[in-house]
Protein backbone atom coordinates (compact mmCIF):
# COMPACT_ATOMS: atom_id res chain seq x y z
CA UNK A 1 0.00 0.00 0.00
CA UNK A 2 1.62 3.32 -1.22
CA UNK A 3 1.79 6.40 1.56
CA UNK A 4 -0.85 8.49 -0.98
CA UNK A 5 -3.22 5.74 -0.61
CA UNK A 6 -2.84 5.42 3.27
CA UNK A 7 -3.09 9.55 3.51
CA UNK A 8 -6.47 9.26 1.38
CA UNK A 9 -8.13 6.58 3.86
CA UNK A 10 -6.94 8.43 6.88
CA UNK A 11 -8.86 11.61 5.17
CA UNK A 12 -11.72 9.73 4.53
CA UNK A 13 -11.86 8.03 7.89
CA UNK A 14 -11.51 11.49 9.26
CA UNK A 15 -14.33 12.78 7.53
CA UNK A 16 -16.67 10.10 8.59
CA UNK A 17 -15.72 10.82 12.22
CA UNK A 18 -16.75 14.35 11.24
CA UNK A 19 -20.08 13.74 10.13
CA UNK A 20 -21.22 11.16 13.16
CA UNK A 21 -19.80 14.18 15.68
CA UNK A 22 -21.56 17.14 13.53
CA UNK A 23 -24.10 15.36 12.19
CA UNK A 24 -24.69 12.20 13.89
CA UNK A 25 -23.93 9.81 10.87
CA UNK A 26 -24.83 6.68 11.01
CA UNK A 27 -24.43 3.18 9.24
CA UNK A 28 -26.89 3.93 6.04
CA UNK A 29 -24.86 7.42 5.84
CA UNK A 30 -21.73 5.40 5.11
CA UNK A 31 -23.52 3.22 3.25
CA UNK A 32 -24.85 5.64 0.87
CA UNK A 33 -21.11 7.38 1.03
CA UNK A 34 -19.54 3.75 -0.61
CA UNK A 35 -22.44 4.07 -3.00
CA UNK A 36 -21.83 7.73 -4.10
CA UNK A 37 -18.01 7.17 -4.34
CA UNK A 38 -18.30 3.69 -6.20
CA UNK A 39 -20.78 5.71 -8.93
CA UNK A 40 -18.24 8.87 -8.76
CA UNK A 41 -15.28 6.85 -9.22
CA UNK A 42 -16.16 3.29 -11.03
CA UNK A 43 -12.84 2.28 -11.76
CA UNK A 44 -11.68 2.68 -7.58
CA UNK A 45 -12.01 -0.04 -5.53
CA UNK A 46 -12.23 -0.01 -1.92
CA UNK A 47 -14.93 2.03 -1.18
CA UNK A 48 -17.46 -0.55 0.36
CA UNK A 49 -19.29 -0.09 3.50
CA UNK A 50 -16.87 -2.31 5.50
CA UNK A 51 -13.96 -0.49 4.48
CA UNK A 52 -15.39 2.63 4.97
CA UNK A 53 -15.43 1.41 8.47
CA UNK A 54 -12.09 0.30 8.88
CA UNK A 55 -11.12 4.08 7.20
CA UNK A 56 -13.37 5.19 9.95
CA UNK A 57 -11.26 3.09 12.79
CA UNK A 58 -8.22 3.92 11.45
CA UNK A 59 -8.66 7.78 11.65
CA UNK A 60 -10.58 7.61 15.70
CA UNK A 61 -7.02 5.01 16.40
CA UNK A 62 -4.74 7.70 14.86
CA UNK A 63 -6.77 10.20 16.64
CA UNK A 64 -6.38 8.69 20.15
CA UNK A 65 -2.62 7.72 19.79
CA UNK A 66 -2.05 11.41 19.00
CA UNK A 67 -3.78 12.60 22.05
CA UNK A 68 -2.05 10.31 24.02
CA UNK A 69 1.19 11.35 22.50
CA UNK A 70 0.31 15.15 22.77
CA UNK A 71 -0.02 14.30 26.75
CA UNK A 72 2.60 12.03 27.14
CA UNK A 73 5.38 14.71 25.35
CA UNK A 74 3.45 18.21 26.23
CA UNK A 75 2.92 18.91 22.57
CA UNK A 76 1.13 22.54 22.04
CA UNK A 77 -2.28 22.31 20.08
CA UNK A 78 0.13 24.06 17.17
CA UNK A 79 2.36 20.38 17.37
CA UNK A 80 -0.25 18.51 17.90
CA UNK A 81 -1.99 19.98 14.62
CA UNK A 82 1.33 19.63 12.64
CA UNK A 83 1.49 15.78 13.47
CA UNK A 84 -1.84 14.89 12.42
CA UNK A 85 -1.29 17.08 8.98
CA UNK A 86 2.09 15.97 8.12
CA UNK A 87 2.80 12.48 7.12
CA UNK A 88 0.73 11.03 9.87
CA UNK A 89 1.36 7.27 9.25
CA UNK A 90 5.17 7.92 9.65
CA UNK A 91 4.84 9.58 13.32
CA UNK A 92 5.76 6.47 14.92
CA UNK A 93 9.07 6.05 13.99
CA UNK A 94 9.79 9.34 15.09
CA UNK A 95 11.27 10.13 18.38
CA UNK A 96 8.73 10.58 21.10
CA UNK A 97 9.80 14.26 21.47
CA UNK A 98 8.71 15.62 18.37
CA UNK A 99 5.25 14.79 16.10
CA UNK A 100 7.17 14.80 12.98
CA UNK A 101 9.77 12.42 11.94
Amino acid sequence: MNTELVQMHWQIGKLILARQEQESWGTKDVSRLAADLKATIPNQRGFSRSNLMYMHKMARTWLDFYATEAVRNGWSRVLLDRATTRQPYSCRSAPATTPWP
